[in-house]
């Protein structure tokens, strides 16, 4: 399957601090018990499943319509501590998957063009504890999803060619707090959004394979203050997008034999780039078993976490990494569950 048949109607978050912590799974029963207090109905849920120590590599399958979460360090055939699926989840093509401090799960659900949030340790046929979606929130296919340091909501949505920001707890049928879209900003296909430190977002388009930057609080038909593209970058249909806290900007290349290179990469451009720039480090090669990347994500000591679509596995490369490099960790496997993996986060 090529990248433009799993993006018609089907990432890329930011990097976030990897601080260990327990996480409790919830009960596999779908919803809680009722007839009690929402606090005792958690309680009561918990105490079905045993605690599991993060950190934790977090993954949206496509393929399996769940979330699947993985110790940071899992590798080869292993299985998932915790998955989310079923009814009751509201998962519906899931593509984009982001966290908060407290370990709560924000994913993108395509096909019901929603952003879904599942409590920390979810885990089964979990029900959402807040869905943001309807005509008000302007969704449509929603794609790669960040979260900044106020835990407002930044989602790319690939149809409409925009960027929608909804306000911390954001739920139900709400309007977006910034709207960037418009002719001027050159939005196309976006796919993959990430924020950095001073608050900059940027969008990979995979439709003009270019990575757009907008300024902090950017709303409407404005135009981005940088733009990285041109056959110099290496840019080949992007999806995956982190930034790191030297401003540091990473790429996933799903390429698909697409214009210039055609090759599965990981391209990383330096803090400030602008224009037809060259990467300053490129991971491709056979030995990184780099297929049809997608979803990207950095853990706090720069370790690169991908998500690869085509290859059904989620690889990761230590700080550094350049050229043909042999991935650290390789999670692949009948046992893994993984299908179609398109997001991945690490916390």
């Amino acid at each position: 399957m090529t990248f433009h048949e799993l993006s018609t109607r089907s990432v890329v978050v930011a990097a976030l601090l990897m601080v260990p912590f327990t996480v409790t799974a919830c009960t596999t029963g779908g919803s809680s018990p009722t007839g009690m207090p929402e606090g005792q109905q958690q309680a009561a849920a918990t105490a079905k499943r045993p605690a599991f120590s993060c950190p934790c590599l977090y993954v949206a399958d496509r393929g399996k319509q769940s979330i699947t979460v993985y110790s940071a360090a899992a590798t080869h055939n292993t299985a998932p501590l915790a998955s989310i699926s079923g009814s009751n989840t509201g998962l519906n093509d899931p593509w984009g998957v982001a966290l908060d401090p407290s370990g709560n799960m924000y994913v993108t659900s395509t096909l019901d063009a929603s952003v879904v949030v599942y409590a920390a340790g979810a885990n089964g046929n979990a029900t959402p504890i807040r869905t943001v979606g309807g005509g008000s929130t302007d969704l449509d296919s929603p794609a790669g999803i960040a979260l900044d340091g106020n835990l407002n909501i930044y989602v790319v949505d690939y149809a409409t060619y925009a960027v929608t920001v909804y306000a911390a707890g954001a739920n139900g049928n709400v309007a977006p707090i910034q709207h960037i879209v418009g002719s001027a900003t050159t939005l196309f296909q976006p796919t993959g959004i990430a924020l950095d430190a001073e608050g900059d977002i940027y969008v990979a388009n995979a439709g003009t394979n270019t990575v757009t930057v907008y300024a902090p609080g950017a709303t409407g038909n404005v135009a981005p203050i940088r733009t990285i593209g041109g056959a110099a970058t290496g840019l080949a249909v992007p999806v995956g997008l982190a930034v790191d806290g030297s401003g540091n900007v990473y790429v996933a290349n799903a390429n698909q034999n697409s214009p210039p290179s055609g090759v599965a990469s990981v391209e990383v451009f330096a803090a400030g780039a602008n224009g037809n720039v060259a990467p300053i480090e490129t991971i491709a090669g056979a030995k990184t078993k780099l297929s049809q990347p997608n979803g990207l994500a950095l853990d706090g000591t720069g370790n690169i976490y991908v998500a690869d679509y085509a290859h059904k596995s989620v690889t990761a490369y230590a700080a550094g990494a350049t050229g043909n490099a042999r991935p650290l960790y390789l999670l692949k496997g009948k046992m893994t569950t993984l299908y179609l993996p398109v997001g991945v986060a690490v916390q």
